[in-house]
């Protein structure tokens, strides 16, 4: 067990440092379809802040990982020649290694990979209907084209070009196929050999992608350079314009360097005179794999929540036994042998999700319980009869009706999202379906409902009129979110036949899941 889980957290670790240096590989990429086409797209992208457009990149590594983890599932049709000729990721990987093998030299002079990584991007969006070949509409934010306008070459507005002549005038970004190669290499090739994305957990895909939040995007005013322990780019010129005597202290507060380390830099810090003999000075706590930056060069830098904290693996060896500690305790409250309306009318939230890694473990777990409810209540033959999978259709009842979560990140979200997707093989629903409970927000700052319509910390402090509009929208919203919970339970209704399986308005307990020591509170 020890081994296993040591193998599962040294493919992860590896497998992050690859997609880090794809994120490297595709922004180099970028700024050189900047060179070529004009760099408006860059800029545009670049004064909506440096999370915008790293944010972009980062959308476009995991629109990459779903497809690949979707067509080794067998939840895209890779089987179908036209899907496997012009949409699949697999088969535009082979055919870029071949022709890399054939003709390496021109591969930084072609450009048809960007666009067709473009098309399938937009096919899973939109969804396709081609003779007999059909994709149903995704939607959800992770795969919307005005998100990242930058990608499509649209311009700073976001909007899709309306007018024929203006469709005309759109230059998609001239990102060329040794950059997609390159990248795609990083993501399928581990220790020279080639990954499946079939033998990954959920969580291992999760905390990969995990790993690379907390960036931004930043455009080196001069010579920089990358200090470890947290890939921090320094500009030398800032460092020369510090007093000497505080150089060593600046380091160490912008690179998080240890104060030890920081300190052994300080002699040669304070003789150096020029740029060059800073560049040296800092030499000892260079990132050696990385080269040093030239003046407006763009650079993948750690904001500074990143550099405070940091991502760890969670592994199901280590979510799975907390999940069923947590969870027992409460069936067991429900009595022996609960039924599967009360599994399915538990509240379980995650205010911290991350990736969702518990949230995942959650689904699976109750999911279990709620099979197994169905074969004592006699239901499972009639469930069986009316979809492909019991199991699945148990983890896609349980991820609609029972899990809930919260983050600060909001590329988190769209991550737990996903995972809930991708353990649910929810393949005929839009990735839309778990959105009502999965939320970008702070957990930690709460407001009562009196509070949010008084809009004040003292709801007394309120004007009349002001609280009525505002507790007139609020009853709406509250109104609209008792319909979701109602047509989850009529649509449970309807897809389980014989099960009869709905969502109780009474009485429902709420289950508060925290990362790595679950809080439990049951609320009556």
């Amino acid at each position: 067990m020890s081994k296993s889980r040591a193998h599962q957290a040294n493919v992860t670790n590896t497998l992050a440092d690859q997609v880090f240096d794809a994120l490297g590989i595709l922004l180099k990429g970028f700024a050189a379809a900047g060179d070529r086409d004009g760099p408006q797209g860059i800029d545009d992208a670049l004064a909506r802040g440096g999370e915008h457009l790293y944010g972009g990149l980062l959308t476009v590594l995991l629109r990459l990982v779903f497809s690949l983890y979707a067509e080794d599932r067998g939840l895209l049709p890779t089987r179908h020649p036209l899907y496997a000729n012009h949409l699949s990721v697999l088969s535009l990987f082979d055919q870029l290694q071949s022709d890399f093998g054939a003709h390496p030299d021109t591969m930084a002079h072609r450009f048809g990979a960007w666009p067709r990584l473009l098309a399938v991007f937009r096919a899973v969006y939109f969804g396709l209907r081609h003779q007999d070949l059909v994709l149903p509409a995704r939607r959800g934010q992770l795969f919307d084209p005005h998100e990242y306008p930058f990608l499509e070459g649209w311009g700073p507005d976001g909007s899709a070009p309306v007018q024929a002549e203006d469709r005309a005038a759109v230059r998609v970004p001239s990102v060329d196929d040794q950059t997609v190669f390159l990248v795609l290499q990083r993501l399928l090739v581990l220790g020279g050999q080639r990954l499946s994305y079939r033998v990954l957990d959920v969580e291992q895909i999760g905390s990969v992608y995990e790993a690379l939040m907390g960036y931004r995007i930043h455009r080196a005013a001069g010579p920089a350079v990358c200090l470890k322990p947290y890939r921090v780019w320094i500009d030398a010129a800032v460092v020369l314009g510090e007093a000497p005597n505080r150089r060593a202290a600046y380091i160490e507060e912008q690179s998080g360097l240890p104060k030890a380390a920081a300190a052994k830099l300080g002699p040669a810090l304070e003789k150096a005179t020029t740029i060059d003999e800073i560049m040296a000075a800092l030499g000892p706590q260079r990132l050696q794999k990385i080269e040093t930056a030239r003046p407006d060069q763009l650079l993948i830098q750690p904001g500074s929540e990143r550099r405070r904290t940091s991502s760890h693996y969670t592994p199901r060896s280590l979510s799975q036994p907390i999940v069923r500690k947590t969870l027992e305790p409460l069936l067991l409250a429900m009595g022996k042998e609960p039924s599967s309306e009360q599994i399915l009318n538990l509240k379980v939230c995650d205010p911290a999700m991350g990736s969702g890694a518990f949230l995942v473990e959650a689904c699976r777990y109750l999911a279990d319980q709620v099979v197994a409810a169905w074969t004592r209540e006699g239901k499972a033959a009639g469930i069986a009869a009316t979809t492909d999978d019991v199991v699945n259709q148990a983890r896609r009842l349980v991820a609609q009706r029972c899990l809930y979560g919260v983050d600060k990140n909001a590329f988190a979200v769209n991550l737990a999202k996903l995972s809930l997707w991708l353990v649910t093989l929810a393949r005929d629903e839009p990735f839309t379906f778990v959105d009502h409970a999965l939320r970008h927000g702070d957990s930690l700052v709460g407001l009562s409902l009196e509070q949010i319509k008084g809009f004040h910390w003292k709801p007394e402090k309120q004007l009349d009129f002001v609280f009525k509009e505002i507790a007139g929208a609020l009853d709406e919203a509250v109104a609209l979110r008792q319909r979701i919970l109602d047509m989850a339970g009529q649509g449970a209704t309807t897809s389980l036949g014989h099960a009869n399986v709905r969502v109780g308005a009474a009485r429902q307990r709420k289950l508060h899941v925290g990362h790595f020591a679950f809080m439990r509170s049951v609320v009556q």
